[in-house]
This record gives C-alpha cells, structure tokens and sequence, in this order.
C-alpha cells in the first residue's frame, strides 16, 4: 500500500486533534470536585519552625508572634 502525502497530513491531524482533545479532558478532569474533602477541623494547630543555629533572626521570630496573634495558629 502507497502512503499519499494526503494521506500522510490526514493521519498526523487525526492524532493531533485526538492528542489535543485528550489533553482537553484531562484539563477539564482535573478542575472537578476533590473527592473525600473533609470538614475543618477545630483543633487547635501549630506550626513548627526548624532551623540550625544562628539562621533566625529577630524580626523572624516577632513576625512569627504576630501571625500568631493574627491568626491564632
């Protein structure tokens, strides 16, 4: 069997617009309702900083109390 080159450009858009509407799908998929979302929880949350010695500075540890302040976290 002898590929024409219309042929050829009739295949290559089939799989480009086939690519093109798989990637379309997946977009769409992916911007759909999380599934097994659970309800906030009350507890109370902390959030630990880590860090070798001398590496906080001052002012990271009064933006820390102020997030705190503010968020109550």
């Amino acid at each position: 069997m002898r590929l024409t080159p219309r042929v050829v450009a009739a295949t290559a858009k089939t799989l480009v617009l086939l690519a093109m509407a798989g990637a379309l799908g997946a977009g769409l998929g992916a911007c759909g309702p999380s599934r097994g979302a659970s309800p906030a929880s009350n507890l109370p949350r902390k959030i630990h900083v880590m860090s070798s010695d001398g590496w906080i500075y001052d002012v990271m540890g009064e933006n820390a109390e102020l997030f705190e302040k503010e968020t109550g976290i």
